[in-house]
């Protein structure tokens, strides 16, 4: 979903709002698999409420349709971070 800067900040917009509303019972997790495009890396840096999960290789099957990037990352969205 973070593919646009427009994407990135409604997706991270609607993402607080279930935080909020989420407030009164554990927060669903959500999961972000990326692999290293700017506007989530930007959007990370920006909010500091993500926590990495792991990082994987991708295979080479994949890395020709992604631009020859190598890796991914999946990452954890912190709700607390991202409510308050």
């Amino acid at each position: 979903v973070f593919y646009s800067q427009i994407l990135a900040e409604k997706a991270m917009a609607w993402l607080q709002g279930l935080a909020v509303r989420g407030s009164s019972s554990p927060p669903p997790r959500v999961l972000i698999g990326d692999p290293g495009r700017h506007f989530f890396l930007e959007t990370k840096s920006a909010s500091n409420n993500f926590r990495l999960v792991g990082e994987y290789e991708l295979p080479s099957s994949l890395r020709d349709t992604n631009y020859g990037m190598v890796r991914t990352s999946v990452w954890e969205l912190d709700f607390m971070g991202a409510a308050g």
